[in-house]
Formats: C-alpha cells, structure tokens, sequence
C-alpha cells in the first residue's frame, strides 16, 4: 500500500486530515441541522458520516505509525553510521 517514504507518508497525512476535518466539520454541521428543524434525515446523514469518519481516521493512525516506523529507522542508520567511522 504505502512504503516509508516521508515525501508519500506527509501528502496521505495531509489528505487524511483534510478529509477528515471535512467529514467531522460535515457532522458537526448536520447535528446542528438537526437541531433546528427536528428531522430525522439530518440525523442520518450525520450517523453516516460518523461511520465513514471511522475508515479515515484509521488510515491517519496507520500513517502516524508509518511516521513513527520511518523516525526509528533513521536513527538507527544515524548510528550506524557512527559506529563504522
């Protein structure tokens, strides 16, 4: 799917927390909806976006790993390097 690769590991992030902020901005906005006009379309509209807010932000919890996978990586070869001088 993805490899470490920080230049592919930052654009997912940055798309993933764009669409999640879109999402969760969207929920928000539906729970309001629903508010003031007492309509139950509105409140599964905004059940519904809860439930694909969920793939998103496990995709952004994936990516954060990778992030943390690439950081342990790195300084490991920094070390490395050190040792061979």
């Amino acid at each position: 799917m993805l490899w470490n690769v920080p230049s592919d590991i930052r654009q997912s992030t940055n798309w993933t927390l764009g669409c999640s902020g879109v999402t969760s901005l969207l929920v928000i906005a539906c729970f309001i909806a629903n508010g003031f006009s007492r309509s139950e379309n509105w409140l599964v509209v905004g059940l519904l976006l809860i439930i694909l807010l969920i793939p998103v932000l496990a995709f952004l919890v994936w990516v954060g790993y990778l992030r943390i996978q690439w950081c342990r990586w790195l300084k490991e070869q920094t070390g490395e390097s050190d040792v061979q001088r």
